[in-house]
């Protein structure tokens, strides 16, 4: 049995009997000491940030959510390359909710640094693969952010920072979602910066004040004149900490409550640790002092950022200031047009309700899996602290422990209360999430025993009575890995693909042909992929004053989740309209239509009653829309062999029947195509599809 238990940075150290070794080879002396040493290399996570840099370059086809695209990438490339974009209503400049310095710094910069080259000659065009991975490479350098501020503050702790680095760089959340153009993900990587900016405060003013409470204390018994000189100066030389990192604080609250608005909730843990740091010692005016300051350091960032938004969206303009000068309603605030966006039920229910325990309950268990569900009963267990009233149980509110439990507790209870609630909101409470609770997939892997001698010894045999961290830590790569595909490669993966397609169909289609495309069932196209001219560009004729702009030839049709019987009536309508321009302007037509290939069969039979046919154009694999699930047939004459599970059953007990397993290789070699044909429409099912529709040639 163990009887004495150290920890410091490196090991701990156990002190047992000889019972503790079980080795018959290795026995080592009545008194041992027993370190369990953490592995020190950092090899597996240098592996995991390259991984985590590959996969932004291979790229990623899976398409997670719409504002992936549609809040950054889609109006940033859109202004920037003058190319058509769907523009999304968050921008709309009657009412806009959404900031756009950061997108512009984040994703329009590397774009805009592309342009310039290619203008210069020195580049090749920006292309599909160009649009994706360049903002994402620069999302995923953002990313090392919270590594970094994860690193630092298990430092400032002295606390074990390679099974959480581990952990962190594992995490499908970072290596999936943290690399792509998501607002949640700049997000996440301004929470972690505050994490470790507030924890530095903290530690330094405890540090600081433990060290002035022993002065002063001999200070107070100290007789010698000198002794008092000498402490007094030391008093004078101790750093200030009351307001360190003020500025710095206010500026990434600004930055990210423009961001998004929920930054606030993520913010007001950090902040609330910071102004009440040492109030026991300095007292409750230095709070007054706190919260003064960092409202004026905020003011710089807050006046930029209104600007910026208010020039971009129009409102204020110079030839207003030069007539006007400046007024109240020419300035834009967009997190207050969210906030009164948000606070309306009604156009939340536009987005999707759910119930208040989505969060809680469904999304943090699914982010971050075995550490999730170690999350929910640390919680709970603080709840029944808190039911009993064992306050002494609570964290305390002067330790970095007590400010990253806050930060899980305070900004998932305000999203709570919310009815429209999805995984990506609660990213920011990662890095808190593993600092606490990456213990559980803890692997101690080096058993060394001392007799005393100071020589350690090496045992291979020793062990743990317990296997559980082993199985955690195996549950945690697997549950990792599983999404990572995914979220990574499989989730709505066809568009890009589709996309890529499309953008090279648009270039090579002859000169005035119209191209309408129909989606269904699945997300969003952001058609700043496609790189077609935009519409609203002026265009100078040379050596004439004469301006115009370019007819939009391509037109989208996204039906989303439609009925299936009123597609050909939409298709009819489209075919119509471009017979008619094709009489009247002799502009030709293509019309395509993309959906699951799980809906094509469906589609097959209520086409041909509307004498519509198609062609398959494109088809891409590795495509799931939860909104059309691939359809397995089960009726295949290899499937239901009646001898297949008497000879798997067979199989599984070790008793294999020669004469079955004759029969059944044999029904396999007679009907081999019809099962290749089963493998085959497997792989079509998990499929998108492109078909050109046409009017049917007997019509």
């Amino acid at each position: 049995m163990v009887s004495t238990l150290k920890k410091d940075n490196e090991s701990i150290c156990l002190s047992g009997s000889k019972s503790c070794v079980t080795d018959s080879e290795h026995k080592p002396p009545q008194k041992l000491t027993v370190f369990f040493r953490e592995s020190r290399s950092l090899t597996l996570y240098w592996f995991l940030a390259f991984f985590r840099i590959l996969l932004t370059f291979i790229p990623q086809k899976g398409y997670i959510h719409p504002d992936e695209f549609f809040q950054t990438t889609e109006v940033v490339a859109g202004d920037i390359l003058s190319i058509e974009a769907q523009i999304p209503w968050e921008f709309n400049s009657t009412f806009p909710v959404r900031n756009v310095v950061l997108p512009y710094l984040v994703v329009g910069t590397p774009i805009w640094f592309w342009q310039l080259l290619q203008n210069l000659d020195l580049i090749r065009p920006i292309s599909t693969y160009t649009l994706l991975v360049l903002p994402r490479l620069v999302c995923c350098l953002i990313s090392f952010i919270n590594d970094y501020s994860l690193y630092r503050i298990c430092l400032l702790e002295d606390e074990e920072y390679r099974t959480r680095l581990l952990a962190f760089a594992s995490s499908y959340v970072i290596i999936i979602y943290a690399t792509r153009t998501f607002t949640n993900a700049f997000e996440l990587a301004l929470v972690s910066l505050m994490l470790y900016v507030v924890s530095d405060c903290i530690i330094c003013s405890n540090k600081v004040l433990k060290e002035q409470e022993e002065i002063d204390k001999q200070y107070s018994t100290a007789k010698d004149i000198r002794l008092r000189v000498e402490l007094s100066r030391r008093r004078k030389r101790l750093p200030s900490h009351s307001l360190s990192h003020c500025f710095t604080i206010a500026t990434i609250t600004v930055i990210g409550v423009f961001n998004r608005p929920t930054f606030i909730g993520f913010a007001f843990p950090p902040i609330f640790f910071w102004l009440q740091r040492g109030l026991n010692s300095l007292g409750f005016s230095h709070f007054h002092l706190r919260l003064f300051l960092l409202v004026i350091s905020s003011l710089p960032a807050l006046l930029i950022f209104i600007f910026v938004d208010s020039i971009y969206y129009g409102t204020l303009n110079t030839l207003d200031f030069v007539k006007n000068g400046l007024m109240l309603r020419q300035f834009v605030v967009t997190p207050f047009n969210f906030i009164l966006y948000n606070i309306d039920s009604s156009n939340l229910s536009n987005h999707g309700l759910h119930p208040r325990f989505t969060h809680l309950l469904v999304n943090v268990p699914l982010l971050y899996g075995i550490l999730g569900a170690t999350t929910l009963f640390s919680l709970l267990n603080i709840f029944k602290s808190i039911l009993t009233r064992k306050w002494h149980h609570l964290p305390r509110t002067d330790n970095v422990y007590g400010l990253m439990l806050a930060s899980i507790l305070v900004p998932v209870g305000l999203l709570s209360i919310f009815p429209h609630q999805e995984p990506r909101f609660l990213l920011p409470v990662t890095v808190p999430i593993v600092f606490l609770y990456s213990f559980c997939i803890q692997e101690r892997r080096n058993v060394y025993v001392s007799d005393g001698s100071g020589r350690l010894r090496r045992f291979k045999n020793i062990k743990e009575k317990k296997n559980i961290r082993q199985m955690f830590r195996a549950s945690w790569f697997l549950f990792n890995a599983c999404f990572i595909l995914f979220y990574g490669f499989v989730h709505q993966g066809g568009i890009y693909p589709l996309l890529d397609h499309l953008s090279k169909e648009v270039k090579s289609k002859p000169r005035l042909t119209h191209i309408h495309l129909v989606t269904s069932h699945i997300y969003s196209l952001p058609v700043s992929f496609l790189q077609i001219e935009s519409s609203k560009k002026i265009h100078q004729l040379e050596n004439s004053k004469l301006r115009y702009v370019k007819t939009k030839d391509f037109h989208l049709y996204e039906l989303g989740s439609i009925e299936k019987a009123e597609v050909p009536y939409l298709l009819e309508s489209i075919i119509m309209k471009a017979e008619s321009e094709k009489a009247k302007k002799h502009l030709k037509y293509k019309v395509y239509y993309s959906l699951p290939y799980s809906k094509l069969h469906e589609l097959n039979t209520i086409l041909h009653g509307h004498n519509l046919t198609f062609t398959i154009d494109y088809s891409s694999s590795f495509h799931i829309s939860t909104e059309a699930m691939p359809r397995l047939k089960t009726n295949h004459k290899c499937l239901t062999f009646s001898n297949v599970q008497t000879w798997l059953h067979s199989f599984k007990n070790g008793v294999l029947n020669s004469s079955l397993s004759e029969n059944f290789f044999s029904f396999f070699t007679d009907n081999f195509y019809e099962c290749y044909s089963v493998i085959q429409d497997l792989n079509k099912q998990f499929g998108l599809v492109l078909i050109q529709v046409s009017k049917h040639l007997h019509a």
